[in-house]
């Protein structure tokens, strides 16, 4: 399963506190996942974009993908980074009713 890690994180940050101090097990495997996605991505882009593009029925090419992946600045990780661009551009386009302000 490959996902973004900033978006898993951001999409429910408050849940995932509690969930984290309820749950060391299960954010441990979370965390494991993400980091098993993220090294695939690093070892064979091509194998992980083959996978998400399965999983999420993409219409684009896997060597579309990897060509993203590959762009300047594109990075993967399980910390979460640019969250708040995210999370601007998501308001920005109506997924989020209120604009962030930290």
């Amino acid at each position: 399963m490959l996902a973004s890690s900033n978006a898993a994180i951001a999409a429910g940050a408050t849940w995932a506190v509690v969930s984290c101090q309820q749950n060391p097990k299960l954010t441990e495997a979370i965390v494991a996942a993400l980091q098993e996605a993220d090294d695939l991505i690093k070892q064979d882009p091509r194998r992980a974009a083959e996978l998400y593009i399965q999983a999420t029925s993409e219409k684009m090419t896997p060597d579309e993908l990897v060509e993203i992946m590959r762009q300047p600045g594109t990075l993967f990780s399980p910390a979460p980074h640019g969250v708040m661009l995210q999370a601007e551009h998501l308001a920005k386009v109506g997924v989020l009713k209120t604009k962030p302000t930290n």
